[in-house]
C-alpha cells in the first residue's frame, strides 16, 4: 500500500475490517507516520490506532477472528501486549472459549508482565482454566490441549473449530454418519434386549 492510498482507505474506519485498518495503520507506520498524525488525519483515537496496529502483528487466525467480531479492542490492545505469538494464541483462545471481559484479560496480562509469570499458571490462577482435565466435551472428550491446537488450525483457515473437527474427522475416517448412527442404535437395541 502506498501512503496517499492508505490515507484515503483509512478515511471510513468504520467500514472496514479491524484487521484491514491494522495493515493499513502498519503501512503509515512502516513508511514514517507517527500515531499522532494518523489520529489527526483520521477519526480514530490514538488507543484505538495502537490497537489496530497491534492486530496487524497477530498471526492469521487471531485476526480473522477479529475480524469475525469475537474481540473487544480492549482484548486486541492486551493481547498485543504479549510479544510472544504462542502467547497472543493462547490469550486469544481463552478470551474466545471462555468470553472473557476486557478487564479479565488485562488482568492477566498486567500479571504475566508485572510479575514475570508464565500465561497458562495466571489463567489457571485468576481465571481458573485446568489445562489438564476435559475441556467443554461436545461430542469427543477434547482437552483443552486439543481445542486449543484444533481451533488455531481452524482460524489459520478461516473457520470454526467445530466445522473444521467435523470435516477433519469426517475426511479422516470416510465415514457415513447416518450409517454409523444407526449401527450405534442397533447396537443399543442389542443391549437393551439382552
Amino acid at each position: 500500500m502506498n501512503i496517499p492510498d492508505t490515507w484515503e482507505l483509512l478515511q471510513s474506519p468504520a467500514e472496514k475490517p479491524p484487521s484491514f485498518l491494522g495493515k493499513a495503520i502498519d503501512a503509515l507506520v512502516v513508511g514514517g507516520i507517527a500515531y499522532k498524525e494518523i489520529v489527526a488525519k483520521v477519526r480514530l483515537s490514538a488507543s484505538k490506532v495502537s490497537a489496530f496496529h497491534k492486530l496487524s502483528h497477530f498471526p492469521p487466525g487471531i485476526q480473522w477472528l477479529a475480524d469475525q467480531g469475537a474481540f473487544s479492542l480492549t482484548v486486541i490492545a492486551q493481547i498485543g501486549r504479549l510479544r510472544a505469538p504462542a502467547d497472543q494464541e493462547l490469550l486469544a483462545f481463552c478470551a474466545f472459549s471462555k468470553k472473557l471481559k476486557g478487564t479479565d484479560v488485562k488482568e492477566v496480562v498486567n500479571v504475566v508482565l508485572k510479575q514475570n509469570q508464565p500465561l497458562r499458571q495466571v489463567l489457571e490462577t485468576l481465571i481458573g482454566i485446568r489445562f489438564d482435565k476435559v475441556d467443554e466435551p461436545i461430542l469427543l472428550p477434547f482437552s483443552f490441549e486439543d481445542r486449543f491446537h484444533i481451533s488455531l488450525a481452524a482460524w489459520a483457515r478461516g473457520r470454526q473449530w467445530e466445522d473444521f473437527s467435523y470435516d477433519a474427522i469426517m475426511t479422516a475416517a470416510r465415514v457415513d454418519a447416518a450409517k454409523i448412527g444407526g449401527e450405534i442404535i442397533a447396537l443399543a437395541k442389542a443391549l437393551v434386549a439382552d
